[in-house]
C-alpha cells in the first residue's frame, strides 16, 4: 500500500501525538527536498523547535507538521518521510516493532516512540 498524506497524518496524530520531538523534527525537515530561503524565511517553514517549541501551541505544531508532509508529497518525498516517521519507532527499540498500544512512560505520550509528542 502506498503512503498518502492522509494516512501519514492519521499515524502522526494517533494516540494524541502532535509532532516529532525537536531532534527528530529537525532531521525530518532536513530530509525535505528543494527547500529554499526567501528574504526572511524558509520554504517550507522551519520546525517549531528551540525557543518556538515552548511558545507554540499543539495546534500550531500540528499545522506545521502538516505543511511538511504536504511539501514532501509535492516534491515526491512522502515515502521517505513516512519511512523515517514510521521506522523511527522500530530503530529506537533495537529493531523490534512495538504495538501501537505501547504505553507511554510520561504524560508526554510517545516520547519514547518516533519522538512524537502531545
Amino acid at each position: 500500500m502506498s503512503e498518502t498524506i492522509d494516512s501519514l497524518t492519521v499515524y502522526c496524530r494517533d494516540n494524541k501525538r502532535v509532532c516529532p520531538l525537536p531532534k527528530a523534527w529537525q532531521q525530518l525537515w532536513e530530509m525535505l527536498p528543494e527547500k529554499r530561503r526567501t528574504v526572511d524565511a524558509w520554504e517550507p517553514a522551519i520546525p517549531l523547535i528551540g525557543a518556538a517549541w515552548h511558545d507554540a501551541t499543539a495546534m500550531l505544531k500540528m499545522v506545521r507538521l502538516a505543511e511538511h508532509l504536504q511539501w514532501a508529497a509535492k516534491h515526491n518525498a512522502l515515502s521517505e518521510v513516512a519511512a523515517f516517521l514510521r521506522g523511527s519507532r522500530r530503530r529506537r527499540h533495537g529493531g523490534t516493532a512495538l504495538p501501537a498500544s505501547y504505553p507511554a512512560k510520561t504524560s508526554t505520550a510517545y516520547c519514547t516512540d518516533v519522538g512524537l509528542t502531545d
